[in-house]
């Protein structure tokens, strides 16, 4: 016989068992429901499970981590120990106060709004004046090149101290630099700073080059009208097409119609060329009042000139002149000629002609002496039938010709004293010209004999109707 109190045992192991077998231990592979629980050690491998899974979604605060996402921080980002990208970074300011602590090394691209910096930037290869970039906390760059699309303004251009013009440098009445052009309505904006003025008026001369990766181009136009302070029209020179351009430099060079701006100079290589009445779109002859430095060029105005020298118009001076031979050693002053003595106070190196003679002051001091022989103030250079030089003139067929027939060669012959000096005197010395009833072709004439040699080869194509031919040679 069983007791009560067997029965209330036998009934409690019965509901312990029952709770014993609804227990998942933690290596059960039993389902998870409302009727069964989870033993300490399952929990604490469910925990650790959960934990994992957890790493997979969150970012870790105690290991280096990352994630394939993009991570907004919408209150501020604050890095002490360094901040490394290799995609890029976008950001309205980006400022780096302590460079040496706070190190951003973007290895692609970075994109800001506003960036300030303390200290220098420069390419990760940078080795000063060698390779690489650097712009420096003071403002200076070093770098292999600048290109810039527009403009470049500078208080000074230097290239190792010295100033360097590549084309033609002008000093004229007017120019400047367009900061746009209206092709279609041809009006010009040029590019004024505050408080200039337009250096152009209406009817200036205008010529502008442009320089671009294909070569350049040169325009020619004429200011036609003024729209306003900084903005004209123009009009293309006739027979071009080439329109001035954007940020094209140009230069007023002449005027059609104002003569106070009808002057200006320019500068090459090879010379400097002063201007004046520059009334039209071509340079002519009449317009070089002088021209330094090579004078080959001239020869496109008729006048035949070689080589480094000077062309001028009008020479004015004082002081002495002095000329150096060919060997570079030997010099002789150059006298001053006075014409026919005549009483009166005569200088150093003046030179006269007196009595058949011609005569040069050798006395250093101030004279009044006459020139003669045996004087000492006076050195005699040449006398008539002595050392004077005559010029002959030799025509091979003769001097009378029919109109139409005309075929000789005329030679000059210089002598000097007894003496046949033609052969020691330069070509270049010797000038042809031409007076007959017709000035217009007796000026062609001469202007193509200017050291011409001393024989010249007449045909009918150089005389009609009576003409008389001289040959002046410079000693």
């Amino acid at each position: 016989m069983r007791s009560l109190t067997d029965k209330n045992v036998l009934s409690s192991l019965r509901v312990l068992s029952e709770i014993l077998s609804r227990i998942i231990k933690s290596d059960d592979e039993a389902d998870l429901s409302e009727e069964n629980t989870l033993s300490s050690l399952r929990i604490r491998r469910e925990l650790d499970a959960a934990i994992d899974a957890l790493k997979d979604s969150y970012l870790s605060k105690t290991a280096e981590d990352e994630t394939q996402f993009l991570i907004k921080l919408l209150g501020g980002l604050i890095v002490d120990n360094g901040l490394d990208v290799t995609k890029g970074i976008s950001t309205d300011t980006l400022t780096a106060t302590t460079v040496t602590t706070q190190i951003l090394n973007v290895l692609d691209k970075l994109i800001a709004k506003s960036a300030t910096f303390s200290g220098d930037i420069s390419s990760s290869d940078y080795a000063e004046n060698l390779i690489g970039w650097l712009i420096g906390k003071n403002g200076h760059i070093d770098a292999k090149s600048l290109r810039l699309r527009d403009f470049l303004e500078v208080p000074e251009l230097r290239y190792n101290r010295v100033s360097i013009v590549s084309g033609e440098e002008w000093n004229a009445p007017g120019g400047g630099i367009l900061e746009s052009v209206d092709m279609d309505n041809q009006i010009l904006y040029l590019k004024l700073e505050p408080g200039e003025f337009a250096e152009i008026e209406v009817d200036d001369i205008c010529k502008g080059i442009f320089n671009n990766s294909t070569g350049f181009q040169t325009a020619y136009f004429r200011i036609a009208e003024k729209l306003g302070d900084s903005t004209f029209k123009y009009a293309l020179r006739s027979g071009t097409s080439v329109h001035p351009c954007k940020a094209m430099h140009f230069v007023a060079y002449g005027n059609f119609t104002n003569e106070d701006r009808q002057r200006s100079s320019y500068s090459t290589q090879s010379y400097v060329r002063y201007l004046t009445g520059v009334n039209g779109w071509e340079i002519t002859k009449e317009m070089i009042a002088m021209q330094l430095g090579d004078l080959s060029n001239l020869k496109l105005f008729g006048i035949d000139m070689t080589g480094h020298s000077a062309y001028l118009r009008n020479i004015y001076m004082t002081g002495v002149i002095k000329q150096i031979s060919d060997d570079g050693v030997t010099e002789s002053r150059v006298p001053c000629f006075k014409g026919e003595w005549k009483a009166g106070t005569y200088y150093y190196y003046d030179e006269v002609t007196h009595n058949g003679a011609s005569w040069l002051c050798i006395s250093e001091k101030l004279t009044t002496q006459e020139p003669g022989e045996g004087v000492s103030d006076w050195l005699e250079k040449s006398a008539a039938g002595k050392d004077a030089v005559v010029v002959n003139i030799m025509s091979s067929n003769g001097n009378i010709f029919q109109n139409g027939s005309v075929s000789t060669t005329l030679t000059a012959y210089v002598i000097k004293g007894d003496t046949d000096i033609t052969d020691s005197v330069p070509a270049s010395r010797f000038s042809w010209e031409k007076e007959s009833n017709n000035a217009d072709t007796d000026k062609i004439f001469n202007e193509t004999h200017v050291g011409h040699g001393h024989v010249l080869i007449l045909t009918s194509d150089d005389v009609w109707g009576r003409a008389t031919f001289n040959c002046i040679v410079s000693l």
